[in-house]
């Protein structure tokens, strides 16, 4: 992965992943970083995603070892994750927030 973060991007398509920012920049910079396009993603007020974000950014540029296939991979077991909880837990058990999922997840490995 590389952190070219400089086109304008913005939270444009959460309504339809329900307004799951984290997922939205994941998907964005996946696709920025395949495509090899430079990418600047704006928080504007939104603190905690944009904390979280930089802080994934961190994680993912000090481990080195993360690929686009990899971080789909992972996405897929964050879906599984998600399903899990509302199966087995109903609305009990919430699901860990995405970032911080795959951060724990890049970090056991």
């Amino acid at each position: 992965f590389r952190s070219k973060l400089k086109k304008q991007k913005r939270h444009w398509g959460c309504g339809v992943f329900g307004g799951e920012r984290e997922l939205k920049f994941i998907i964005q910079w996946m696709a920025a970083t395949v495509s090899e396009r430079e990418m600047s993603y704006f928080m504007f007020s939104d603190k905690r995603t944009g904390d979280a974000v930089k802080k994934f950014i961190g994680v993912v540029e000090s481990w080195g070892g993360l690929t686009v296939q990899k971080l789909f991979n992972l996405l897929s077991l964050y879906r599984d994750h998600l399903v899990e909880c509302s199966r087995t837990h109903g609305d009990t058990k919430k699901p860990k927030p995405l970032i911080k999922f795959l951060t724990e997840m890049i970090l056991a490995e």
